[in-house]
């Protein structure tokens, strides 16, 4: 029975956030009240007392120790208790008192290595080295007994002096060389003296890393980890396992964004560090980690062994020997020492959970979920939103095994304790998704859709550029729901308007790789412009603010009643609530002068009324939602749109296009046989709902998703083949002229836009880049392969690996053919840079906005899958020692959206869309042409493989031809008429010749446009 159930994919988002408690959760003004000894580092130091925490009845006020304007520390007071000798009196003390048990959630401190300050003059006092838990930074603990009372002074290394002037006012000033040989005695080794700005630095860094992991902004929380890493390897030891765990935590958000090879790499670099550590928590938390890493990469019987694996490991650390404290006066202390190891082991339950359910074992599943929420109820002071998670796990073990009444009660629980958490946020979405595909899954599509409705009203009530924390998977039920709705309706009105509400549901969605690709162009724009660049920064600075107050009130909230103090509380939630206006007069303002940015980075929903109204009669535009079990086809035609399902998925359908490829690769100058057949199976298994709708259209707009973006649309066809001859073939191009879109945003922009100036200048044209590799395919993949996985950030790509990649001096006749035709009539138009000249500093120098065809003969660099945050790329030819990233050979996406072209038609030309490792990349040629169109060009030419020269010289001659020398014929039927000619000559009828170019853009003659376009100035 349970064979039969099918189970969503569970992609695994690891929420990492460390609990903020006590002086680390402040924010805290310069301090300028009573002076201390100074730092180690010379830093002024200087204490007051905390306002925001009333004093325990007969102790002193806690004071907090400030050097460099930057807190480091704390003296808090406690009674003394009788014992046999000073040492033991001192740790007994601290044992019992408030302070114990709030630096045992933040730091592990050796009590056993505890050692008598005797040789700093303080015959009543004893050092503890310590560790921090968040970041691993050497921390020390002194304990100093002055008449009753213990005086618990801890801080940094550096700030030794400082410390001990504040628990002790009496204490003598010493020499550096004292404190240091006090310091290497209390920790047994030299320790690194970070100052108090760079200790500061780090905090905030790590906090806004597992803020924005928390709030799901994994691109954000990468660099943050990134930069705490700098800082961690720069002042502590590199086998440090605190270098380790920010290194899993990075590798993980990488993970989280889909990059599985890159993340894997982190964690080999991490675990021979984890293997050495003495702790075994290490080396549960490196298994846990794992089987998250896993589980985004859908290995899912890896990721049980993994998350299996953790549960054993953290339940032997969980049960270990532990007990809880008592307080002075006799009442229960709300502290559990293994508080966040019974933590760890709930959140291991809950991944093992999560896969169990993945792979369809429910019974593991029920009973793994199960004891991780009993662990969350018994084990105080732990995150709230982390029993949400639980929640929602048994919510959807709860709907795959047909309870609904138990899946609602434990979603509905999930949402009230994550509201309390995170308030009315993104976090939310999830746990409504999870419910509509509970009442989807019970055949219950009005209320699934009634549910999504209101998930839908959530998301455009987000702010501008926030991240859409739902994926495809969460979206594929709203379309069964909607599709098995309305195959009830007999009126096309309501019909009509369920499959307008679907459309604006899925357009809400946009491949990974576009939006990765816009979100750098963003990012390269901003920087371009001082202005908008500080507005930029003062808006994520703000929503930094917002996202970490909100995780701190949690955490405040979230401790026993006490240790919470209203004073904390009532001052987080002030500083929410300005945080939260500042963000949104920032974004307002952003709005206003920055126009254009926002609409790049936060574009607004698509009117689907106004884009039927630009579509011709006889044209149509299809769009693809692709999931893992199930995918749907969508139609938009002037007079209506529809809805069909595909009843397979990502896999299958890859498995069908990397089929029809093969027969692209040419083997020892043999091609090889297509399957006519199955390009025909694939068309009715895409367009088979829909097909009727398509019979009298001429235009057909393709918005390709998943492994469909590698396939050229043109060499489905439509009837099923009588013969084996390709020129007989039913062919759909030749029924259809076709242009792709990378979205249909990027189509109703080109439809509703154009030049308000035309270009003087017919081609600028680059080719043949000064290349030295191999001529063999083979050693080509092979660089290519090695330039998609080579890691840089900031600097320029490797000279030597891109001159290393095959030359194409072929590319040389081509564009001697292309410029002999585009310049019949504009003698002096046309320029061609080749070899030497073909370079990113000669492009740069051109005037681009001249020029009404950008023609580029070169590799295309587009893999699926880049490593360090890099990009989709064009090769030109790179200087003999690259020295900064705009010269070194690799036209990148976010290079190419910060050019002005005021171009007709951009031609890539001899570019390859298939990865390294055989992966996919047409996402990536996707992205490559948003830039170009934001750049400012209409229309692009591309080729999914490379094609001889003198086909594509044939090809292209006979495309420019039926464009006319002003480029007026539209460019898809232009191509198709051009398609056309060589598939009736009978050695070039393949697809291999003809199917490989395919427009990117627009594609229709403006004569034939419904509505012109209006007119935009282009800078």
């Amino acid at each position: 029975m349970q064979s039969q159930i099918k189970i969503e994919n569970v992609v695994m988002k690891k929420i990492i956030i460390t609990v903020a408690l006590g002086l680390s959760a402040l924010t805290l003004p310069p301090l300028t009240h009573a002076g201390l000894a100074s730092s180690l580092l010379d830093e002024s130091c200087s204490v007051k007392m905390r306002d925001d925490m009333a004093a325990q009845s007969g102790l002193p006020a806690d004071q907090i120790i400030s050097c460099g304007n930057s807190v480091v520390g704390s003296v808090i007071a406690a009674r003394l208790r009788p014992a046999a000798d000073v040492k033991q009196q001192l740790l007994q003390s601290y044992a019992a008192s408030r302070s114990a048990a709030t630096n045992r959630q933040r730091m592990n401190c050796k009590t056993e290595d505890a050692q008598s300050l005797n040789d700093l003059g303080l015959p009543h006092a004893v050092g503890m080295a310590c560790k921090m838990k968040s970041g691993g930074w050497p921390q020390l603990v002194v304990l100093v007994a002055k008449k009753e009372l213990l005086f618990v002074a801890e801080g940094s290394p550096a700030s030794l002096p400082a410390l001990l002037s504040a628990a002790d006012p009496d204490s003598k000033s010493l020499s550096r060389t004292d404190y240091i040989q006090a310091l290497q005695k209390l920790f047994g080794k030299t320790v690194p003296l970070a100052s108090a700005n760079e200790i500061a630095g780090f905090k905030s860094t790590l906090q806004n890393a597992r803020s924005a992991n928390a709030q799901g902004k994994y691109k954000e929380a990468e660099s943050q980890f990134r930069s705490a890493l700098d800082l961690q390897t720069k002042l502590l030891n590199p086998n440090d396992a605190a270098i380790a765990e920010t290194l899993m935590d990075l590798a993980l958000n990488v993970s989280n964004q889909g990059r599985d090879e890159e993340a894997i790499a982190l964690f080999r670099r991490a675990e021979p560090i984890v293997q050495a550590s003495s702790r075994d928590a290490d080396r549960a938390r490196f298994a846990a980690y794992q089987a998250y890493n896993a589980a985004n990469a859908s290995r899912f019987d890896e990721a049980l062994k993994y998350a299996s694996g953790a549960v054993a490991a953290w339940r032997k650390i969980a049960t270990g020997q532990g007990q809880f404290v008592f307080s002075l006066d006799g009442s229960d202390a709300a502290f559990d020492p293994l508080m966040m190891e019974k933590g760890e082991l709930a959140l291991a339950l809950n991944l093992q959970a999560n896969m169990a359910l993945r792979l369809e074992e429910l019974g593991l599943a029920q009973i793994a979920a199960s004891e991780s929420l009993g662990l969350m109820n018994d084990t105080r002071g732990l995150p709230k939103w982390w029993r949400a998670d639980v929640l929602l796990t048994l919510g959807k073990i709860s709907s795959v095994q047909g309870r609904l009444s138990a899946a609602e009660q434990y979603l509905n629980a999930a949402l009230t304790e994550s509201k309390q958490a995170f308030g009315e946020g993104p976090r939310l979405l999830p746990i409504y998704a999870a419910l509509a595909k509970a009442y989807q899954r019970e055949g219950m599509s009005t209320s699934s859709i009634v549910t999504f409705r209101d998930i839908f009203k959530r998301i455009r009530a987000l702010p501008p550029a926030a991240e859409n924390p739902l994926t495809k998977e969460d979206l594929i039920p709203f379309g069964l729901s909607v599709t098995a709705y309305a195959e009830k309706l007999t009126d096309e009105t309501q019909q009509q308007g369920l499959y307008n509400e679907a459309f604006d549901a899925f357009g809400l969605l946009r491949p990974e790789l576009v939006e990765q690709t816009v979100a750098r162009a963003s990012a390269r724009l901003a920087v371009s412009d001082p202005a908008l660049a500080k507005l930029v920064e003062a808006l994520q600075r703000a929503e930094r603010e917002r996202d970490a107050t909100n995780l701190e009130l949690s955490a405040e909230t979230s401790l026993a009643d006490e240790q919470r103090s209203k004073l904390v509380e009532d001052k987080l939630i002030q500083k929410k609530s300005a945080a939260e206006k500042e963000s949104q007069r920032l974004q307002s303002e952003l709005a206003t002068k920055f126009p254009e940015y926002v609409a790049l980075s936060a574009p607004k929903a698509l009117d689907t009324v106004a884009l039927r109204e630009r579509l011709g009669v006889k044209e149509g535009v299809v769009s693809f939602i692709i999931g893992r079990e199930v995918s749907f086809v969508q139609l938009v035609r002037r007079d209506g749109i529809w809805i069909g399902r595909i009843a397979e998925g990502q896999e299958s359908l890859a498995e069908s296009v990397s089929a029809l490829r093969k027969a692209m690769d040419v083997q020892s100058g043999s091609v090889g046989e297509f399957d006519i057949a199955l390009a025909h199976q694939l068309y009715q298994r895409l367009f088979g709902s829909i097909k009727n709708k398509l019979t009298d259209l001429d235009h057909l707009v393709v918005v390709p998703a998943g492994p469909l973006a590698s396939l050229p649309f043109s060499l489905l066809v439509e009837t099923a083949p009588t013969n084996q001859r390709y020129a007989d073939a039913s062919w759909l191009i030749k029924r259809l002229a076709i242009s792709h879109e990378p979205s249909l945003r990027s189509f109703y922009l080109q439809r509703t836009t154009t030049a308000q100036t035309q270009p003087t200048k017919s081609l600028l044209a680059f080719g043949n880049p000064r290349l030295q590799g191999k001529s063999e395919k083979k050693a080509s993949s092979s660089t290519l392969s090695a330039l998609a996985t080579s890691c840089r950030q900031d600097g320029p790509a490797s000279g030597d690996l891109i001159r290393s990649l095959a030359p194409l001096p072929e590319t040389e006749d081509e564009l001697k053919v292309v410029n002999r035709v585009l310049s019949a009539k504009n003698k002096n138009g046309s320029v061609v840079h080749t070899s030497d000249a073909a370079t990113e500093d000669k492009l740069r120098s051109e005037s681009l906005g001249d020029y009404r065809v950008l023609y580029f003969a070169t590799h295309g660099l587009l893999p699926g899958e880049l490593k360090c945050q890099a990009e989709p790329a064009l090769v030109l030819t790179p200087p003999s020692s690259p020295v900064s990233r705009a010269n070194d050979g690799l036209l990148e996406a976010s290079e190419i959206a910060s050019l002005r072209l005021n171009a007709d038609l951009v031609v890539l030309s001899a570019c390859n869309t298939a990865g390294s490792s055989g992966k996919f990349g047409g996402d990536a040629l996707s992205g490559l042409a948003e830039s170009f169109f934001y750049a400012g060009a209409r229309s692009l030419v591309v080729s999914h493989w490379q094609v001889s020269s003198k086909a594509t010289a044939e090809l292209m001659s006979g495309m420019f031809e039926a464009l006319g020398p002003d480029l007026t014929g539209g460019a898809a039927r232009s191509l198709q008429t051009s398609q056309l000619k060589l598939i009736k000559q009978e050695k070039t009828a393949h697809p291999l010749f003809w199917a490989a170019f395919v427009i990117v853009g627009d594609g229709r003659e403006d004569a034939l446009l419904p509505l012109p376009r209006s007119a935009r100035p282009r800078s």
